[in-house]
């Protein structure tokens, strides 16, 4: 006996009694009680009315922002004093669709790469309970980097013998496309005989005297035109020593980013160009002499720092020089599962690993603030266990909801990503639906098809049909489909209850009952309650919904209606009391999902039940969902249409194809290993009752919520004795951060560097400034650091003679002192001559 001593309006609705069968040990239910609570006949007692303080508007963090195309962008919104107040983003105009790759979480959106279309302003909205409460506008505006180019062209003098064919290179320095032009004595000047130019570079394809000369290149951009220092060429009957010189001096770089040093040379004849590793070692992996005097870094990494040395050698003599790699640090955290939202049932066991990888080698921890005491938790809650990388509970409750941050850190950055962990009680009797009658009939001797229906798409792990007073019929068993049913050729013998159960993880969570009987059979005046066809009904995103339930048969004292929808394991009850139920302009993302149309006599008896599906299209693209993966992780992308048992989904991508690693399966698409070419827009076609209907999922590379990095942006990579040069250094994501410099080895800065601000400058660059040189920033997260090499390149090129005899023309260069090695810094080998 069920005793309620106390009912409330809350309490009205369907009890099962359920029982253990003695003999079989199985579990039985009993068909539905219906109970009907009427409000009480007294006036209904309203609470005095309170004045409250009207809720604030949204802010916006920061209110205006100026990026580079390329950079990232993040604004964040609140509001004062509500710290659980969902806020939302738009663009253009309250309430306008975002542009693409613009993600918005939980009130703080982020562009990973901006551009030019993602200028302009954005709008925060709070939905208030007095109504919508809109911030004033976060302003953003995308600049197109780049200035006039700085050409430079090499090698800056060059001896051919008459006759060969000699090449000037020139390379444009421009962040945006440049045109390369090439003139002889003057930058317009015209190029004579056999000259010609072959891409960025002029070709003298068999020089004489009348080609001797300066060559000048000059580049122009759409911001202006840059013209080169002159080259020489020089044409003689003579044999000359090489001269070498690497381009750029130092990389800068950082953990993945490919790079190439070139060797730029002189000699007659010209001379062959070989590399070698820091310290004369062989070239690491990666690192490779591709030829032309070209070395290819494939991937940068913090092992590969040091100076690469180019040796030119012809039967003169030889001659070398060196470029420095720096390999900054690096800094991702990754959680497994990727989240950023995990959504469990009550009762599962959560697991969520973080992970930090950089260099140095981070360390890893998990934050969770469970803000104020709660008073709502029972007596034997449990919170969620941390323990180093892990976030763990055996049996995770409501209670357990939440923000939980996975950490990263070393000594030159922070980051942090946020986990969402979500708990739903999802209903035993709304999480899976037959579609049809609870009762049904069918024709003996024809094929018949029950589907059972999840009524949500990522509830259920798998669906079981069972007999509960026997065994399925063969035919039915080599012929089931996963949440179909089919009868090949239904027999009176057939007739029964069959049960739909739904199974996540293994454990079943959900079931449904139907009752079948032959047309010919069946209980005497018994009702019969549907849903007029189909079963399965396709809505176009802003139609109508229009649904029909009717009763026949029986001998009924009175039918009484209601309707519910069963969305995602929960019940939305009371939809209508009409036995037709309409809901005009349908949405996509709320009303999907199985209608439920109970019908009960005047005495509260039921009647009977019947369900049918509704699957909504989408909008179109603008109004994709977004789910955010980490770099170089398994992605899984669901399709956001709801769809049932034996629809059809395809899927495809929007311009463009789908990953060669893309492994399609029903209505989920899983990516191996997703990567900056894997984002984009995708498309799944769902093919139902006839119907196509599409949904768009824009899939993108998480962007850790927050992060704070030591930056360097160096004046150049080619710095020679007398420039002027400089290193800033920016803290991202803590612009307060206090900035000291420091050279390594050395307990002062040279005496002709000065600090101003976040700059280090040297305004005239002398040989001995070379070396190592460390920006200090004492951030919000503690002390921060990163480091850059300044080489200081020589104005004369190194070049060395062999012993043998030349032509009296060039005697001169045996009268040439021999160069003194000595060690100096951490560059190795210097020489200087004497």
């Amino acid at each position: 006996m069920l005793y309620i001593p106390n009912v409330q309006l809350s309490d009205a609705g369907n009890y099962v009694c359920s029982a253990i069968d003695p003999e079989r040990g199985e579990p039985t239910e009993s068909t539905s009680a219906r109970l009907i609570v009427h409000a009480p006949e007294t006036p209904r007692y309203e609470p005095p009315i309170r004045a409250e303080k009207p809720s604030e508007r949204p802010i916006v963090d920061p209110p205006e922002q100026t990026v580079d195309e390329g950079e990232p962008v993040r604004f964040r919104c609140y509001v004062p004093n509500e710290h659980s107040a969902r806020v939302r983003w738009s663009y253009g105009r309250p309430d306008g669709p975002l542009p693409p790759y613009v993600q918005d979480d939980r009130g703080l959106l982020t562009i990973r790469r901006a551009d030019k279309t993602h200028s302009g302003e954005y709008f925060c909205t709070y939905d208030a309970p007095e109504g919508a409460l809109h911030s004033a506008p976060a302003r953003l505006h995308v600049n197109k980097p780049g200035g006039p180019p700085r050409p430079e062209a090499s090698p800056a003098d060059q001896t051919v013998q008459t006759g060969e064919r000699a090449r000037f290179h020139c390379e444009a320095n421009s962040e945006t496309q440049a045109r390369i032009r090439w003139g002889y004595r003057a930058p317009d000047g015209p190029l004579r005989g056999d000259v010609v130019q072959e891409g960025d570079d002029v070709v003298i394809n068999s020089a004489d005297e009348s080609n001797a000369g300066e060559y000048i290149c000059t580049a122009t951009n759409e911001y202006g035109t840059g013209e080169a220092a002159p080259v020489r060429l020089h044409v003689t009957e003579n044999e000359e020593p090489p001269t070498a010189r690497v381009v750029p001096r130092v990389w800068n770089g950082k953990p993945g980013d490919r790079h190439q040093f070139r060797c730029i040379t002189t000699g007659v004849p010209p001379p062959q160009v070989t590399w070698t590793g820091p310290d004369g070692t062989q070239l690491p992996d990666d690192v490779n002499d591709i030829g032309g005097g070209v070395l290819d870094f494939s991937n940068g990494r913090a092992d590969l720092n040091g100076d690469y040395t180019c040796t030119a050698v012809n039967i003169v003599g030889e001659a070398s020089d060196h470029g420095s790699v720096n390999i900054g640090p690096s800094l991702t955290v990754r959680t497994t599962p990727p989240g950023p939202k995990i959504v469990l049932t009550a009762g599962e066991p959560l697991e969520v690993k973080c992970e930090a990888f950089g260099e140095p080698e981070p360390e890893v921890e998990w934050l969770h603030d469970p803000g104020p005491e709660r008073g709502d938790l029972p007596d034997d809650f449990k919170p969620v266990t941390i323990s180093e990388q892990f976030i763990r509970h055996p049996s995770i409750g409501i209670g357990n909801a939440g923000v939980y941050t996975c950490k990263g850190s070393n000594s030159q950055a922070t980051a942090t990503k946020d986990i969402h962990v979500e708990v739903v009680e999802a209903s035993r009797v709304a999480t899976v639906a037959i579609l049809g009658g609870s009762t049904q009939w069918l024709e003996p001797g024809s094929p018949a098809e029950l589907i059972c229906a999840a009524t949500g798409n990522s509830l259920i792990d798998r669906i079981q049909w069972v007999k509960t007073d026997g065994d399925l019929p063969p035919d039915v068993e080599d012929h089931n489909e996963p949440g179909i049913l089919h009868f090949a050729n239904f027999k009176s013998s057939d007739s029964g209850v069959y049960e739909c159960r739904g199974y996540r993880n293994d454990e079943q969570i959900a079931n449904a009952q139907v009752t079948i009987h032959p047309t010919n059979g069946g209980p005497l005046g018994a009702a019969r309650v549907e849903i007029d066809e189909p079963n399965i009904r396709v809505v176009n995103h802003g139609d109508s919904i229009v649904l029909k339930c009717s009763v026949h048969g029986g001998e009924n004292n009175g039918a009484n209606f209601e309707w519910a929808l069963l969305r995602s394991g929960s019940v939305v009850r009371q939809l209508s009391r009409d036995d037709t139920l309409t809901i005009k302009r349908a949405d996509a993302s709320n009303d999907f999902g199985v209608y439920r149309c109970e019908v009960e006599d005047d005495d509260g008896q039921l009647l009977g039940a019947a369900y049918t599906a509704v699957t909504i299209a989408h909008s179109g693209s603008s109004n994709a969902q977004i789910v955010k993966f980490d770099e170089k992780s398994e992605a899984t992308i669901t399709c956001p249409v709801y769809a049932v048992p034996g629809a059809e989904v395809t899927w495809e991508k929007q311009d463009g194809s789908l990953p060669d690693d893309a492994v399609t399966s029903r209505n989920k698409l899983l990516i191996q290993e997703f990567d900056d070419a894997a984002t984009g827009t995708y498309i799944c076609r769902v093919s139902v009752e006839g119907q196509e209907i599409e949904g768009y999922v824009t899939a993108l590379i998480y962007v850790p919520d927050t992060i704070i990095q030591v930056l360097l942006e160096a004046s150049s990579e080619s710095v020679a004795l007398g420039d002027r040069a400089w290193f800033d250094c920016k803290v991202a994501g803590d612009p307060d951060a206090v900035i000291t410099w420091s050279r390594e080895g050395e307990e002062d800065l040279p005496d002709n560097a000065q600090v101003t601000g976040n700059r280090l400058l040297f305004v005239n660059v002398r040989e001995d400034n070379g070396g190592i040189y460390k920006c200090h920033a004492q951030t919000k997260e503690g002390p921060l650091e990163t480091r850059t090499v300044l080489n200081v390149g020589s104005t004369k090129r190194k070049r060395k003679h062999l012993h043998r005899n030349l032509k009296s023309s060039s005697r001169m260069h045996r009268n040439v002192p021999q160069k003194k090695k000595r060690q100096q810094s951490v560059f190795g080998s210097w020489f200087t001559s004497v």
